[in-house]
């Protein structure tokens, strides 16, 4: 599924659980902070990449950084049932300006 988003703080998506899949989230606008509770951190901006695998379980929260509206994109990965049960994990790649 892809997910086109748009949010203004103090509104997000605050800390809610996931299983079996992974996201991918890139920023047109503004900038978003993502946190979890394996201790995982990052904020992306306009045109950065995060990735993140649930995996066998996460709770995380993904939360607007700056004023304004935050606009993104999500896609949504339905994990294998090979890989449902890996370990939760997250990347953010820096967009190359």
């Amino acid at each position: 599924m892809l997910d086109e988003f748009s949010v203004s703080a103090p509104a997000g998506f605050p800390d809610h659980p996931h299983r079996g899949f992974e996201t991918v989230t890139y920023m047109l606008e503004g900038a978003f902070t993502h946190q979890d509770f394996s201790g995982h951190r990052g904020t992306i901006r306009a045109g950065d990449l995060q990735w993140m695998t649930a995996g066998r379980g996460i709770i995380h929260s993904e939360m607007p950084a700056g004023e304004g509206v935050q606009k993104g994109l999500q896609l949504w990965i339905n994990l294998s049932s090979k890989d449902k049960m890996i370990e939760p994990r997250y990347r953010s790649c820096r967009a190359r300006m």
